[in-house]
Formats: C-alpha cells, sequence, structure tokens
C-alpha cells in the first residue's frame, strides 16, 4: 500500500493524502485517519546515529495511519554527512515499511524528477512502493477557482478589478 506522488507544489497532495487516509479508514484497512506529515528535517537527526530513533518516533506516531513524507528526494540528495544521515532514515523507513505494512502507509511525495532519481537511489525502497501518482499541474482557471473559493471560506468578495489582476497573474 506504500505510494509514491510525483507532483509539482500546489497541487493538492497533502488534501489527497488525507482523503486517502478517510477512504483506507473507512474500508477497514487502516484503523485510523490519520496523516502525519513530515520532511527529512523531522527524520534526520543532528548527529550520527540520531537519525534512527528520531525515524523509529515519527513511525511510531504515525502507526495506525499514514506517513507523508515530503519532498522526500531530499532524504538522497545533500552532501557526505547529510546522505550518511539520511541512509540511516531510509533503513528505518523500509523496516517499517515491511514490518508494519497492516499498520502504515507511507506516502512519499517530491517534484517527478526528483522522485525518479529518489527510488533510483534504493532498490529495497523502490520494491516497497507499489502506486505511483502523477499528479497534473493546475490550469489558470482551477488556480483561479481555488482562490475564489478561499476567498468565499473567509466571507471575502473579490471586486472585478481585482479579478482581472489574479487572472492576470495566474496567466503570466
Amino acid at each position: 500500500m506504500h505510494i509514491l506522488f510525483r507532483v509539482n507544489p500546489g497541487t493538492g497532495k497533502t488534501s489527497i493524502a488525507h482523503e486517502m487516509g478517510r477512504i483506507l479508514k473507512s474500508l477497514g484497512i487502516l484503523r485510523s485517519d490519520t496523516v502525519k506529515v513530515v520532511t527529512s528535517s523531522d527524520l534526520i537527526g543532528e548527529y550520527r546515529g540520531n537519525s534512527g530513533p528520531k525515524t523509529k518516533k515519527v513511525i511510531d506516531d504515525a502507526l495506525g495511519g499514514i506517513l507523508f513524507i515530503d519532498e522526500a528526494y531530499t532524504l538522497t540528495t545533500g552532501n557526505r554527512t547529510e546522505q550518511d544521515f539520511a541512509a540511516e532514515v531510509i533503513k528505518e523507513l523500509i523496516i517499517a515499511m515491511e514490518s508494519y505494512r497492516d499498520q502504515l502507509v507511507v506516502i512519499f511525495a517530491g517534484y517527478p524528477e526528483k522522485m525518479d532519481r529518489f527510488l533510483d537511489s534504493n532498490e529495497g525502497l523502490a520494491s516497497r512502493i507499489s502506486r505511483k501518482f502523477n499528479f497534473p499541474d493546475n490550469t489558470p482557471s482551477e488556480l483561479m477557482e481555488i482562490f475564489r473559493r478561499m476567498l468565499t471560506e473567509d466571507d471575502l468578495i473579490l471586486s472585478e478589478a481585482g479579478e482581472v489582476k489574479i487572472n492576470l497573474y495566474i496567466q503570466s
């Protein structure tokens, strides 16, 4: 059930993860619809040997639900020291993905090209990700609709002149 989102920013990946949590819980696949959203900085330790325990804590907090790792590719980039620390994170993630496959769904998300390199970096990790999704970028009209909904939620009204300016901005 582990998943990879190949996606640019602003395309609703976190919202989709939350919706997946609700669906997987309603189907009885997960006991909770909780989505723990983290980045590499929440997993990589400050010193050698600290990344494993830090990652295990995050995994324990996510058990029963979804662990959503945004910008996951950053676990395989950076200088040599960062890569050494991140290797410990990936090792713990692989163990958890196998050991808790009936209690945890891990979703890795990030830019399409960078996520391809991320998968290529570790065969064990790649083999445990059974589903890959590509998210299309929002069209200008979809972005405008999102903006309108945000305004409505905050009880704000957009003037005609404001709408023209926003449309010009979105189109550029």
